[in-house]
């Protein structure tokens, strides 16, 4: 063998045998290797590897291959100098040589070397006896590099032909022709029918021969076996064999139930036969039967898992034959759901009882669900998962099971690239195999595992290990079914048929499951989860979304319960997105978390942020994010000690470089406000942050203290005092809002107006603008005209004022602009008189009754509304019109032009129920308008804001139906009966609201109880 080939063995071997990761080889021919040849980790232990394709090895020779390594030199000016060894760090150096160790003087210089070298590198020598024994189990090694008939001699290996394809002839026609069991067949059933002397001899030989034909049907993926294998139970019970007939029986049970196929009929023909059993073994059959039973209701209701660990311990008890087959049904059922409610621990200490009674892939199996188990519990996958690894394993595909089951075990834990190499191995073992299914969810696994941020540029790794998947076009597998399954659950789901689809996804998520496909488990789950949403089991989707570490689909989820889900022991699991996605369904939870539970799950909350949170990292931990964002969300119940036990920590969150965004940025500022408005002994550090933040103009910072905190004394006085002192821009757009008038916000608004009435208006134009510049500008003058802050600021007002009417009317301007100056307009709406109010009422109702659209709108809403167009920049003016009446009932200033926005607002209300955001401007139109009379058609609309307003309206009228409060009072959703106990409570006290204050005080959720507290 050449030694470049013999090399390239070597590499093999300690990937694939001894469980290398990263392994690859140090140098090329010609180039000073230190004596090295391949370098390769195990764990955290580097290992080097020396290769020596020789004739003859001696004592001399395997010293010097040893010090060329541990003592290196190196030639420079025709002498000998020591050098630095390559890789220090390594700890073990080994020797693989072709020729075999069988002189004393070789193994003498090797312990010397040994004790020469102890505690600063161990030394190893493999030589060609050491490297054939530990071929011996990998005969596709030994196929690829010494041929078949080496492999088949010294191997006993022979590679395997692709399984699941049965002969075409015994497909179309007569499968036990095809076996030549045909007259077998004729001859047991002709004595079962003719009732000979010896009946039940006759019976039981016709019973071993069904079974030898159901056998080998399977073996040859030939049809008929079950059927056959029932005739053989008959045989069986008619020989007076009930016991190999119960066992037959449970066995084609345990079959259906792994396939996910009916299972009634066979659990009946169980039970009746348990029945006839004697009384000894009745005990055990009876409790296989039920948790048999138990394991086929799990796909769509599952079970109680202390009642079937219970069940399984009385079946190894009995010494039951099956109970090692459902102790592994049971423990992969278990390992599926992972739910943390589930005593994994006692599972763990039932399985280890079971008998040794499952052979092959079935009892590797076990093997895994034992050690993932373990992992759940606190162990390492390394170290629950080491001796299943390190045994021999004849089948390449149990191979790259074991492997694949490890990396996804090490993929849930966080060691990436553990799980990496751990699929590597697997699509190697797999390619031996030939099984190119399984390499293909290997390498699905790898892209999975592998991906990053797009911000941080391409990822190769994944790019090339899916290109690889894609390119695999065999689907052989060593544990098949998952495609069938994948197909089922998306039909039914397809279909609406509910009970199926969470039937098969549930079976197709095992598959995955067990298959230890990282991604395709992922995909499984989530379509499983999919299933139980439309069948209203929302508590059980939202635990499989926290298992699949989705934040974002588990809060969504979360916002269908009716209670709070306390799922805080998820926060010690060791995957980041499983501690993620539980904290966001807290955070989506935690206005119906008990006011007696509040510290318990805030100093949950508080561990998770700590241990989370890292300043000096550029990238923000999805967990901490999380956990940051649910303690916002409590609010007002935000407990003063969680308050101050995270503070510190989140203001190092704050210094940043200048435009430089934080993942968490929006977190923070929920925080730091939260403080500031309930939390007065820390309110004052909380507001030095707000302030810090904008500064740096950190996203979001100005909206959100505009809008919470304007009345807030302490901020306003330190926000002018930057305003002033800073000629801080952004202080003075907070300001203007809060109409507190500022030098910046003057010269802004003086700038900006000027520069927008040098717009020529009324022709056609091709450039368009988003934003609200007319409004930040009216926003601005306003606030300075309030403050009589300068003549020649108010002498803006009126040419303003007609330039925004202007605006409105042109219908050259996309209809964002002209919505733009509509609202530009009604800021104005305070300190103008009835007639130029009237201008802005006549030029919105105007373009309410027909409204007019450039080009560009129209273009835009039909892209808008087109379900298939994939870049939706803009709506075309979709809430133009609804726009329009707002600012019209703004600026109504007498009946007439209030009863002409009443009679538009009343077709309005009709044509909300598609569009949210009509919707909104809809509600306030009502508000704005006062419209009492409306509040019937308000309280029955599909949208909540629309039934905000009517909660709002009913209370404040003078006239009430007694019967709107009640309905409002028990709205599904949650905000309009918050706007119902804040506006009720805002009265002055009237008998006709004591009942609804009653029963908005009892509320599941906090923040209506809270508003009707606030409000007394």
């Amino acid at each position: 063998m050449d030694p470049l080939v013999f090399e390239r063995l070597v590499a093999d071997v300690a990937q694939s045998v001894y469980q290398l990761d990263e392994v690859h080889a140090y140098g090329r021919s010609g180039q000073w290797q230190g004596g090295l040849d391949i370098v390769g980790w195990k764990g955290a232990r580097q290992i080097v590897y020396q290769v020596r394709r020789i004739d003859e090895l001696t004592a001399e020779a395997l010293e010097t291959a040893v010090r060329e390594y541990a003592s290196p030199t190196r030639g420079k000016a025709g002498k000998r100098i020591p050098v630095a060894r390559p890789f220090p760090d390594a700890e073990e150096f080994v020797l693989v040589t072709s020729w075999p160790n069988d002189d004393t003087a070789i193994a003498n210089k090797l312990e010397a070397l040994k004790g020469e070298f102890d505690g600063t590198l161990q030394v190893r020598l493999i030589d060609s006896h050491a490297l054939s024994r530990d071929l011996r189990f990998f005969g596709a090694i030994v196929a690829g590099y010494f041929g078949p008939y080496w492999a088949e001699t010294f191997c006993h290996y022979t590679l395997a032909p692709h399984a699941g394809i049965g002969d075409a002839a015994g497909l179309l026609d007569d499968p036990l022709a095809v076996i030549g069991e045909r007259e077998a067949f004729d001859r047991a059933t002709l004595i079962l029918t003719s009732a000979p002397d010896d009946a039940a001899a006759a019976a039981a030989s016709a019973a071993e021969t069904y079974i030898r034909i159901a056998n080998t049907l399977r073996e040859r993926a030939l049809p008929l076996a079950e059927a056959i294998a029932f005739q053989a139970i008959s045989a069986y019970e008619t020989a007076g064999d009930y016991s190999h007939a119960f066992n037959l029986a449970l066995e084609a049970a345990v079959d259906e139930i792994e396939s996910c196929s009916p299972v009634v009929e066979s659990l009946r023909e169980t039970d009746r036969l348990a029945g006839k059993l004697d009384a000894e073994q009745t005990g055990g059959a009876q409790s296989a039967v039920s948790l048999v039973r138990a394991c086929a209701n799990w796909f769509e209701r599952g079970y109680e898992v202390t009642e079937a660990i219970e069940t399984l311990t009385k079946l190894i008890e009995h010494s039951s034959p099956h109970c090692a087959r459902v102790g592994l049904l049971v423990a992969e059922q278990i390992l599926t759901d992972e739910d943390d409610r589930d005593d994994h621990a006692t599972l763990l200490a039932t399985l280890r009882k079971l008998p040794d009674q499952l052979i092959g892939a079935e009892r590797v199996r076990l093997r895994c669900a034992v050690a993932d188990l373990a992992i759940m519990v606190g162990a390492s996958p390394r170290d629950a998962y080491e001796s299943l690894r390190d045994e021999s394993f004849t089948n390449d595909g149990v191979r790259a099971l074991v492997e694949r089951r490890f990396g996804r075990a090490c993929a849930y834990v966080g060691d990436d690239t553990s799980a990496i190499n751990a699929y590597r191995r697997a699509v190697m073992h797999g390619w031996h195999a030939g099984y190119g299914g399984d390499v293909r969810k290997a390498l699905r696994s790898i892209a999975s595992v592998t991906q990053v941020n797009p911000l941080f540029g391409p990822n190769t790794l994944a790019t090339r290990a899916m290109a690889g998947a894609r390119a695999t076009t065999n689907r052989d597998q060593l544990i098949s079914g998952a495609s069938e399954a994948n197909i089922n659950t998306l039909d039914n789901i397809a279909n609406n048929d509910v009970p199926n689809a969470v039937r098969w996804a549930h079976h197709w998520l095992r598959l995955e499951r067990i298959n230890g496909a990282e991604r395709d488990e992922g995909y499984a789950r989530r379509n499983y989860a999919r299933a139980l949403q439309s069948a209203d089991r929302h508590v059980s989707a939202v635990r499989q979304y926290i298992n699949l570490g989705s934040r974002k689909l588990a809060g969504q989820a979360a916002d269908s319960l009716d209670e709070f889900l306390d799922v805080t022991e998820q926060f010690s699991s060791p995957s980041e997105s499983r501690r993620a996605a539980a904290a966001e369904v807290i955070a989506a939870t935690t206005d119906l978390l008990p006011d007696i539970e509040v510290v318990t799950v805030a100093t949950a909350l508080t561990e998770l942020f700590l241990r989370a949170t890292d300043p000096t990292s550029s990238i923000d931990a999805d967990d901490a994010i999380a956990a940051l964002k649910a303690m916002s969300s409590l609010g007002q119940r935000l407990p003063e000690t969680a308050a101050l036990d995270i503070f510190d920590a989140a203001t190092k969150l704050v210094p940043r470089e200048i435009n430089h965004y934080r993942y968490i940025d929006d977190e923070l500022l929920n925080y730091f406000i939260v403080v500031t408005q309930h939390h007065p002994t820390l309110r004052n550090d909380a507001i030095t942050q707000l302030l810090e933040m904008l500064r740096q103009d950190v996203g979001h910072t100005e909206s959100r203290i505009t809008t919470f905190l304007g009345d807030v004394a302490d901020i306003r006085e330190r926000i002018e005092r930057i305003a002033r002192e800073e000629d801080n821009a952004t202080a003075g757009r907070i300001l203007a809002r809060w109409q507190v008038a500022t030098p910046p916000a003057a010269a802004y608004a003086r700038e900006r107006i000027e520069k927008l009435m040098e717009e020529p208006l009324n022709i056609p134009k091709n450039t368009y603008f988003g934003g609200r510049q007319c409004t930040e500008a009216s926003v601005a003058l306003i606030a300075n005209v309030t403050a009589g802050d300068g003549a020649d600021i108010a002498s803006f007002l009126q040419p303003w004022l007609n330039h925004l009417i202007s605006r409105i009317r042109n219908t050259y301007m996309s209809a964002e602009e002209r919505i733009d100056a509509a609202i530009a307009a009604g800021c104005l709406i305070s300190h103008l008189e009835s007639p130029e109010r009237e201008l802005i009422f006549n030029a919105c109702i105007e373009q309410f009754d027909s409204p007019q659209f450039s080009a560009f709108d129209l273009i835009e809403r039909a892209n808008y509304q087109d379900p298939l167009a994939r870049f939706k920049f803009g709506d075309g003016g979709t809430t133009f019109q609804a726009m329009m009446l707002l600012t019209a009932a703004e600026a109504s200033s007498n009946a007439n032009e209030a009863a002409a926005v009443l009679h538009r607002l009343r077709g309005q209300i009709r044509i909300t129920a598609t569009e949210p955001r009509i919707a909104d401007l809809t509600a306030h139109t009502a508000m704005t308008a006062e419209a009492y009379d409306l509040v019937n058609e308000l309280a029955l609309n599909a949208q909540p804001s629309v039934r905000m307003a009517a909660a709002r309206l009913w209370a404040q009228s003078p006239s009430r139906n007694d019967a709107i409060g009640e309905f409002l009072s028990s709205d599904p959703i949650t905000a309009v009966r918050r706007e119902l106990a804040a506006a009720v409570t805002a009265q002055q006290s009237n008998p006709v609201f004591e009942p609804i204050i009653a029963t908005l005080k009892a509320d599941r959720y906090a923040s209506v109880r809270n508003a009707v507290t606030r409000g007394e």
